[in-house]
């Protein structure tokens, strides 16, 4: 880009050939879309957009109140105050086959003295519906929320990998907070969250270094087939806010709709079964004593970075779901990289990967 961000305002679709690149390079963010329908951004590769001091929202994408879909694309090396990858405010997003990659939300001092406002590394969503699917989000880094901040608004997270990303504080791969009063509900399906950290500030104290995999202040999440696991946190296990893989302050938050792999369980995270309350019968789950490992092999990039399965893997053949339940229940055809599920005449594996 020469001449600074480009400006959508009206319904059209922006489609790229042999995924092209467009590179800001740190001049200027790469889209704004303001109060436009139908907007579609596709097969791009968008790289090295800041986000204006003006706004500080949106380092690749800003978003708002518009209906934008992200289509096979890639997103990288944004940087922004809200979401360093994506921002989106008041709107309808769909992330469809694409990666968000290796984006920042904050500054430096703000990573070295912590900082309330610096969110959502690869995605920030404030409000309205977000969709992310069959996508990765992967080695992003924030204050809080190192991968996706969400707040307020309903959240659809199916066949999606959120790896490796960095909340110095809380939520390393994403974290759900309110806004002006309303609630976050989030709904996750064949996914996986895996890899992430949170706290390695100490900033405004243990209560905000919590939450490696996620951290849920109020709202809901709700999950099913899905692993949340070898996530961590700064704290040890004798700390009162211990929660590596999740941190849930509201008692039945965290629900399940069957199938989850979650390596860690502890106080601060109690996951509840849609109708058998704390009973988990269709759920497999550790304890800081005694983890569940997933058993990952390695990060595969081919097509979209996921976590690959070892043969002996508990999540193998194990995914299930509450009957009768489409988006839970329901085994997609194609997995996190468009491969066949289930792989064999088996049932398909749990998270968001099916191990070939």
């Amino acid at each position: 880009l020469t001449l600074g961000e480009l400006n959508v305002t009206d319904t059209v679709v922006i489609e790229g050939t042999g995924r092209p690149i467009v590179d800001a390079e740190g001049d200027s963010r790469v889209f704004n879309v303001d109060e436009a329908d139908g907007v579609t951004i596709e097969n791009f590769d968008l790289r090295n957009g800041v986000a204006p001091h003006s706004t500080d929202r949106g380092g690749v994408v800003q978003i708002n109140a518009s209906t934008v879909d992200i289509v096979g694309s890639r997103l990288s090396g944004g940087q922004a105050n809200f979401g360093g990858g994506i921002y989106a405010q008041n709107s309808e997003l769909t992330v469809l086959r694409t990666v968000v990659q290796g984006n920042t939300a904050g500054h430096p001092d703000s990573f070295m003295n912590s900082g309330s406002t610096q969110r959502g590394g690869g995605i920030s969503a404030l409000k309205g519906t977000t969709t992310i699917d069959s996508s990765s989000v992967i080695a992003n880094r924030a204050v809080r929320g190192g991968g996706v901040s969400i707040a307020g608004g309903q959240v659809f997270i199916t066949n999606t990998s959120i790896l490796e990303n960095e909340a110095v504080q809380r939520g390393g791969g994403f974290e759900l907070v309110p806004s002006e009063g309303e609630e976050p509900d989030m709904h996750m399906a064949w996914s996986t969250v895996a890899r992430n950290e949170a706290g390695s500030v100490y900033g405004d104290g243990d209560a905000y270094r919590t939450g490696g995999g996620f951290y849920l202040s109020t709202g809901s999440l709700i999950s099913a087939n899905s692993i949340i696991a070898e996530n961590t946190t700064a704290l040890d296990s004798t700390n009162e806010y211990y929660g590596p893989d999740c941190y849930n302050s509201t008692p039945g938050a965290f629900v399940s709709y069957r199938g989850n792999l979650v390596g860690i369980l502890t106080d601060t995270c109690v996951m509840h079964d849609s109708h058998f309350d704390e009973q988990l019968p269709w759920d497999t789950f550790g304890s800081a004593a005694t983890p569940v490992d997933p058993e990952f092999t390695t990060i595969s990039y081919a097509v979209r970075p996921v976590m690959q399965l070892g043969a002996g893997s508990p999540a193998v053949d194990h995914g299930t779901g509450a009957p009768g339940v489409e988006f839970y229940g329901y085994c997609p055809g194609l997995d996190g990289r468009d491969n066949p599920r289930p792989a064999d005449d088996g049932l398909c594996d749990i998270g968001a990967t099916e191990r070939q």
